[in-house]
């Protein structure tokens, strides 16, 4: 692994340190998350219960529900910036770093790494996930 470091010339006290990280680490944790969002779309994250009736609800129900209660453009808006938006994200990570690992440079690669870099603000299924578990416990 290489290391950065930065030390005073008098007294020999380090100013900075940086470990530089490898690719296949940063490759290896974009697959991964790449494959956990597939049951973090799909698994039960919120279930209430009232007078012996219960409802579990999944992330993708919360879009068809708006649209069917009569809310289009939220329905529309929470399927974009909860579903689609992280799996694009991340979906265009993982293939500008195979492509890099591999040693080939497609035409793409630019434009995937500008869909990866505009859409870390517009992702926010950890936003969305902290304001629904706020919601639920008040």
């Amino acid at each position: 692994m290489h290391h950065e470091r930065t030390f005073c010339c008098r007294c020999q006290t380090p100013f900075a340190h940086r470990a530089w990280k490898s690719l296949d680490v940063t490759l290896a944790c974009s697959i991964t998350l790449l494959i956990l969002l597939v049951p973090a779309l799909s698994a039960a994250f919120l279930t209430t219960g009232a007078l012996g009736a219960t409802r579990t609800s999944v992330l993708p129900m919360s879009s068809s529900f708006l649209w069917f209660e009569g809310w289009p453009l939220l329905a529309i808006v929470v399927f974009l910036f909860v579903l689609l938006f992280p799996l694009m994200r991340f979906g265009a990570l993982t293939a500008v770093l195979l492509a890099l690992r591999t040693g080939s440079r497609p035409r793409w690669i630019g434009v995937a790494f500008r869909i990866y870099s505009n859409l870390q603000t517009w992702a926010m299924l950890d936003v969305f996930l902290l304001g629904l578990a706020v919601a639920y416990a008040r």
